[in-house]
């Protein structure tokens, strides 16, 4: 459910998700993704790769971070929704 809040804000431009996609893709060297993938994803596919790494709640918010599997990455998105999961804030975080 949370990753298509994800997909969604991408086609919205959110600059947090662009930003989080265009840093790895450009950090991350192409063998390590050829590895884990077999080609260089699109944006869509990057999506599709993460994974919930942890999900908690916190002063009456709901958090979910995702990242890219297998500890390529120390950063994660972090969506922020209310108890009726609509969304809040995304972020970057590390």
């Amino acid at each position: 459910m949370n990753k298509q809040i994800i997909k969604n804000e991408l086609l919205k431009k959110n600059e947090t998700i662009e930003l989080y996609i265009e840093h790895h893709l450009e950090e991350i060297p192409q063998i390590e993704w050829e590895k884990i993938f077999g080609k260089i994803p699109n944006q869509e596919e990057f999506i599709d790769l993460l994974e919930l790494q942890s999900s908690y709640e916190y002063e009456g918010f709901i958090f979910y971070d995702y990242s890219l599997p297998k500890d390529i990455t120390d950063y994660v998105i972090c969506i922020k929704t209310d108890k009726n999961n609509t969304l809040i804030e995304i972020s970057m975080e590390s």
